[in-house]
């Protein structure tokens, strides 16, 4: 439990490529909250732009296009193509052509005797792009939901924990996540949400759920998977995530994903202390055990707690507010600290004081949120006045987002009342392999 004049290390930073450790104390000033455009930012002199670039001679298998060091591949339109990690003559191995045996992919788990998938067959099968058989599919999909189904609405996880924000698909920025993590039997998992969507290739939006699900059988109470807003049909129909069902699958196993995006928890409460949410608070919640009245087996309405759970953002002036209370009528939503979400269209913006209120009436220290890219991976909102430490810390697991955000990832690592932040998730050297449709 943290005290007031605990002292904490904020952040220790970690970078892919070479270590560099910054230690500050959080009586250190924290600067103003800043978010990104809602747009591409202009793309570097130096970085090409992957539209110029000339196909496969005509002929040419693309996935044998030879790419030499430091030259981009005419195959692949990420910018992670240009990363110089292949010798020149080289060939990107094909991905697995085949599915896997059902007597390798059931197996029994020893601690009690329940079948699940083999776990290091399917991180290996996943990772070379393979596909399972639709029924090994909707049986990690069907059986990860009726774990998720048992849950509450608000998880309570013990520290130490690793909290990972948005992930988008991006599935080997997902094997980095646990590289830096830390293993099952060190630390406990918390997922923020959105896993799906947006990837810079297709087949990582599937891949990302699926293997997060298998780990989700075999660790049950280490790992917890929260719902974001792209867990729900109205958003993975509109962007990558059901087209690539529907081609590689079928319709029921697009459906078994939905089923399983209604069974996620909405939120998690870390050593009794941090609140954890996709999105971020709404108006319609008081205390965190109001929250197990709330029907979340269903697809997130428009307006209302589920949806502000999922969509809510800080305001652009959080922490430096220059309105009054005494501005909007008495017991308006206004007067209370939340305002219209216009840049999302639904739910609400809050402020630094509706957060320090929420703060106070249940006993926290601060809440953990994703939904938003951030250029390090992470950004410290303004502390709190009593315990001076961040009211609110938006952590994004998804570097380079989009390819074009060029942001870093992070993840937070809580334990012995200590934070860390770690930031090795920024655009490292990987190969960059196709996708098959």
């Amino acid at each position: 439990m943290l005290e007031e004049g605990d002292q904490w290390r904020v952040p220790t930073i970690h970078f892919s490529s070479s270590p560099v450790h910054e230690r500050a104390f959080l009586h250190v000033d924290i600067r103003p909250a800043r978010r990104l455009p809602h747009r591409p930012q202009p793309r570097p002199a130096h970085i090409p732009d992957p539209r110029a670039r000339a196909r496969p001679a005509a002929g040419e298998h693309p996935r044998a296009h030879p790419r030499a060091a430091g030259q981009a591949c005419a195959c692949c339109p990420s910018l992670r193509a240009q990363i110089p990690v292949l010798s020149v003559g080289s060939q990107v191995p094909p991905p697995y052509a085949h599915r896997p045996r059902d007597d390798e992919f059931y197996v029994v788990d020893p601690t009690d005797g329940r079948t699940k998938p083999n776990p290091e067959l399917v991180k290996d099968h996943l990772f070379h792009e393979g596909r399972l058989t639709e029924a090994q599919t909707l049986f990690i999909l069907e059986s990860t939901a009726e774990v998720m189904r048992r849950e509450p609405n608000t998880v309570s996880i013990n520290s130490p924990v690793t909290v990972c924000g948005d992930i988008h698909g991006q599935f080997y920025d997902l094997m980095k996540v646990f590289e830096v993590g830390g293993k099952f039997t060190e630390t406990n998992y918390l997922f923020l949400g959105d896993y799906v969507d947006r990837g810079c290739f297709g087949i990582e939006a599937r891949t990302c759920l699926l293997y997060l699900y298998t780990l989700k059988l075999w660790y049950p109470s280490a790992l917890t998977l929260l719902r974001g807003n792209h867990e729900c049909r109205h958003l993975t129909g509109f962007f990558t995530f059901r087209r690539e069902c529907l081609h590689k699958y079928s319709p029921e196993v697009y459906e078994a994903c939905g089923r399983s995006f209604d069974a996620l928890p909405l939120t998690a409460l870390i050593d009794g202390k941090f609140f954890a949410v996709h999105g971020g608070i709404s108006p319609h919640l008081d205390r965190i055990s109001d929250l197990a009245q709330l029907d979340r087996f269903m697809e997130p309405p428009s307006s209302g707690l589920l949806c502000d759970l999922l969509w809510a953002d800080p305001a652009d002036d959080y922490g430096n507010e220059q309105h009054s209370p005494a501005q909007f009528p008495p017991n308006s939503l206004e007067a209370r600290g939340f305002f219209p979400n216009g840049v999302r269209g639904c739910s609400w913006k809050f402020t630094y004081p509706a957060v320090c209120t929420f703060l106070d009436r249940n006993g926290l220290l601060g809440v953990f949120r994703g939904h938003e890219v951030q250029d390090a991976g992470y950004l410290m909102h303004a502390k709190t006045p009593k315990k001076k430490f961040p009211s609110l810390i938006t952590v994004f697991s998804a570097p380079n987002y989009l390819d074009v955000y060029h942001n870093k990832g992070a993840v937070i690592k809580y334990k012995n009342k200590s934070l860390t932040i770690r930031c090795a998730l920024s655009c490292h050297a990987i190969s960059c392999p196709l996708t098959r449709l």
